[in-house]
């Protein structure tokens, strides 16, 4: 049976895609979400694993498909066209057991960024990240961003990894076990600016999780978390 299941928006078409792993799937469906178009592709070029993520490019109409391998622990992605058709080989993007891996797509810039976290103890989490190309290569080195140690559920949802294209800046925001609520902003030199937007608090109230929203035309970024109370 597949799972964890993660939907992304066309916008050449107007459609939604769906995927889930263990093996790569793909379900397109209509805007209301109602039913879906076609048939559920699964490739030949089979992208196994957990962690699933996608990003649309609105330029070449295709996707980009990531996933934590369950067999190598290898962050690997794959190129697909509108309709889920595999049209590359898979590609691997980091070996050293990734996990939660998330991509977006930066149209001015015509490059997707991938970030991804390490656990080397149980205690300890690495978070790094890495360019692709529109074609599905790496584009440059792999990249360390923060070290700490994040919940695994940071990376969970679509909405915590976003592209400022007045910045020219990918931003995103997760809870670290021991510095809190922190924002990120990583550019194309892969420069990385972290901010504390809530500190951890070690006793009462505790904040968790933490999304992010790109506010081009007021130039801001917008935190929300909820904390250990529901608020």
């Amino acid at each position: 049976g597949n799972f964890n299941p993660t939907i992304a928006a066309n916008t050449t078409d107007g459609t939604f895609a769906a995927t889930s792993a263990l093996e790569y799937a793909t379900t397109r469906f209509a805007p209301n979400l109602g039913t879906a178009i076609g048939s559920t592709v699964t490739p030949t070029t089979v992208l196994d694993g957990s962690q699933i993520s996608m990003a649309y490019n609105s330029s070449a109409g295709n996707w980009i498909v990531t996933s934590s391998s369950l067999t190598t622990g290898q962050l690997q992605s794959i190129l697909v066209s509108s309709k889920g058709v595999p049209l590359s080989a898979k590609n691997i993007i980091d070996t050293g057991g990734a996990g939660g891996g998330k991509i977006i797509y930066a149209p001015n810039l015509n490059k997707y960024l991938v970030i991804w976290g390490e656990t080397p103890t149980n205690s300890s989490t690495i978070t790094y990240g890495r360019f692709l190309s529109p074609t599905n290569t790496n584009d440059g080195t792999v990249f360390q961003i923060d070290s700490g140690f994040f919940l695994w559920s940071s990376f969970n949802n679509n909405d915590r990894l976003q592209y400022d294209s007045k910045n020219k800046k990918f931003v995103f925001s997760y809870r670290d076990n021991n510095q809190g609520i922190l924002l990120f902003t990583i550019d194309t030199d892969k420069v990385v600016t972290k901010t504390v937007v809530n500190p951890l608090i070690t006793s009462g109230q505790e904040t968790f999780l933490g999304q992010v929203a790109v506010n081009e035309d007021k130039n801001e970024y917008c935190v929300n978390m909820f904390s250990s109370n529901s608020t």
